[in-house]
């Protein structure tokens, strides 16, 4: 199937000169995340996470999330903030609009699949389909070919270099993420930030990624 890579150099996130992470997977022993961890100061529990995403984890995606074409090849999710402190999919979509790819070709449009509010902008958790998921279309957030056109591109609003996303927002994603991870088959490993792929902070130094990504691959029996 013919891919059309697009935004290749571009996305909203502040790029920073640093050393790049290395893709794997995060085996995390839930009981290890404690005051003394980085993450833990965002103050937002495993068990919080998992309360919430239990309370409205689908069975199998929803129909809100479903594709309106045969779905694509996703191998990657990519999860990214915007680095601002509100926005929606249509502001996003305008921000873009405006940039233009290697080729000097404008974009497409917002170059995510889906958005999550942080309540300025977009109601607090509300997850947001775009047309680039709608269409099956690639990405334009990750900064890299490959990603861009087998990844899906996660962009919660908020900077989270500031402060984290609050709990109804990260209980939104990980019940995006899992959803889409068993859907198409996507392994823990290649559930990613977007400083995975690319030498950037996104999502944010305070985004607790760990917690995260143990509520959203480890069964829910391991997070009580």
């Amino acid at each position: 199937m013919q891919l059309l890579l697009v935004g290749l150099a571009l996305t909203s996130c502040q790029s920073q000169p640093r050393q790049l992470y290395t893709p794997s997977r995060l085996t995390i022993d839930p009981a290890t995340v404690s005051p003394s961890h980085p993450v833990s100061a965002n103050r937002i529990s495993l068990r919080e996470i998992s309360t919430r995403r239990q309370a409205t984890d689908p069975v199998g995606l929803p129909s809100a999330w479903r594709p309106e074409i045969p779905a694509s090849q996703w191998r990657q999710i990519v999860i990214h903030h915007s680095a601002t402190a509100s926005g929606s999919v249509s502001s996003i979509d305008a921000e873009h609009r405006r940039r233009v790819d290697a080729d000097g070709k404008p974009w497409l449009g917002i170059g995510y699949h889906f958005v999550i509010g942080n309540g300025n902008g977009m109601n607090e958790g509300q997850i947001e389909p775009t047309f680039r998921w709608r269409e099956q279309l690639p990405g334009a957030h990750a900064g890299v070919a490959a990603a861009n056109a087998a990844g899906i591109g996660i962009c919660l609003i908020g900077n989270f270099e500031d402060a984290p996303p609050s709990p109804q927002q990260l209980a939104a994603a990980v019940r995006l993420t899992r959803a889409l991870a068993t859907e198409y088959n996507i392994a823990p490993a290649d559930i990613l930030r977007h400083g995975e792929l690319k030498a950037t902070d996104c999502p944010g130094r305070r985004f607790p990624w760990e917690a995260f990504h143990t509520a959203v691959t480890a069964d829910a029996a391991t997070l009580e």
